[in-house]
């Protein structure tokens, strides 16, 4: 596959590394099977940032927040847009606004990647879990443990028009579960109370995860609302 050439024009001003990490992005030395379509949108982006009909950073960040169409889509677009801008404020000299929307650029790809590895961990579980199930429900019970089964009905039963976030219904769901543990009086070896216990629940537990995300009242955000907790290994919990 051969592409176009692209001569970029910078004074010495301008980070060499730059034009370096743009050209390693749009002409890889082993370049995927869709990379020809990927080249031509981000050239178009390019282009239209010359022609100054695109959207401004403003307009970018408020489409990816109020976008309908599903989160992916709208991270993989203001990846695409951002990488644009930065290809044209480098043409243009400009060092500052080309690092700038290049790190927009990474950013908005850094959610799509998050986002499919987080899709892709729950469909491979789900299926995993579907094949160990076909013994019915009584087995799934016992694998996950009286507590798993528990927190699957709380969240399985959210306040009308379903769970608004994660905080929401960690502060349903945690009193609830405290006073089942001490009815049943169930010991956690691995764990001094039930906050962490939920938490680690929420980001490995496949059940879990699928039970919050279907009963959520927006499940693209519930995804990422999980993907961005799961992610930052210093969040705070029930936060």
């Amino acid at each position: 596959m051969k592409l176009p050439p692209i001569e970029f024009r910078y004074v010495n001003s301008l980070p060499k590394s730059l034009d370096e990490l743009l050209k390693g992005i749009l002409y890889p030395s082993d370049p995927p099977d869709n990379h020809q379509s990927f080249f031509e949108v981000v050239m178009a982006a390019k282009s239209a940032n010359d022609e100054g009909r695109a959207d401004s950073d403003e307009g970018i960040r408020c489409k990816v927040e109020f976008s309908k169409e599903p989160k992916e889509e709208a991270y993989f677009h203001a990846y695409i847009q951002y990488l644009g801008m930065a290809l044209h404020y480098l043409e243009q000299s400009n060092s500052d606004a080309a690092w700038y929307y290049y790190a927009q650029s990474r950013y908005y790809r850094g959610l799509l990647d998050t986002r499919k590895s987080v899709l892709r961990q729950i469909e491979a579980e789900l299926q995993s879990i579907e094949a160990k199930q076909k013994g019915g429900k009584n087995k799934a019970a016992r694998e996950t443990g009286a507590m798993k089964d528990e927190l699957i009905k709380i969240i399985e039963n959210p306040p009308d028009g379903g769970w608004k976030n994660r905080k929401q219904m960690l502060n349903i769901a945690i009193p609830r579960l405290e006073k089942f543990h001490e009815a049943i009086g169930q010991s956690f070896p691995l764990y001094e109370n039930i906050p962490p216990w939920v938490k680690v629940c929420l980001r490995q537990d496949q059940r879990i995860i699928k039970a919050f995300v279907d009963n959520s009242a927006d499940p693209n955000n519930a995804i990422h609302d999980l993907s961005e907790k799961s992610s930052d290994p210093n969040s705070n919990f029930g936060l």
